[in-house]
């Protein structure tokens, strides 16, 4: 479905230039144009990640059952919620509902500068490749954390702490 939600977006994108260009619109119509522009490619970037949760999802698969803390669900759930209703604030012209949304943001922004840690079971040996993964995966996922130099512990029972300290301290 990636690719589809690509597609759209492309068309989506195709058809607001030429718009642009055959119509040269003003006020209202202009502001409309070059936001639905936005929104087509932050949902674009939305499915992206998306597909990136499902391919880590199934790599866990066979792994023991991950137990998943409760205020992740809670923020993932919110998330998706706000998601839902910025889109029905923007269709319906509704601003209050967008400043409702905006002002829920600031409480996940809060949730999500918490101290975080992550634990992982290691199993088999400690070659290069796995450690490499696991480190461009943390890597992936706690980039927006790692770049606001927000608190972030790994916790790994096994004798790989050290060469995985070392490759994420490297990166």
């Amino acid at each position: 479905q990636d690719n589809e939600i690509d597609r759209w977006d492309v068309q989506i994108e195709d058809k607001c230039l030429k718009i642009l260009a055959l119509h040269q619109p003003v006020a209202i119509d202009l502001r409309r144009i070059t936001t639905v522009l936005k929104i087509s490619g932050e949902l674009e970037r939305v499915a992206d990640l998306a597909v990136n949760i499902v391919e880590r999802a199934v790599g866990l698969l066979d792994a023991p059952e991950l137990q998943i803390p409760d205020k992740l669900v809670d923020m993932a759930q919110a998330a998706v919620d706000m998601l839902h209703r910025s889109i029905d604030a923007y269709v319906h012209l509704d601003s209050q509902l967008a400043r409702q949304v905006c002002r829920e943001d600031d409480s996940i922004d809060q949730a999500n500068k918490a101290d975080l840690a992550l634990a992982f079971h290691w199993q088999g040996l400690p070659e290069y490749p796995r450690l490499r993964g696991l480190a461009d995966g943390i890597a992936r996922g706690m980039a927006g954390r790692i770049a606001a130099g927000l608190a972030l512990m790994v916790i790994v029972d096994g004798d790989i702490a050290r060469s995985l300290g070392a490759i994420l301290q490297d990166d």
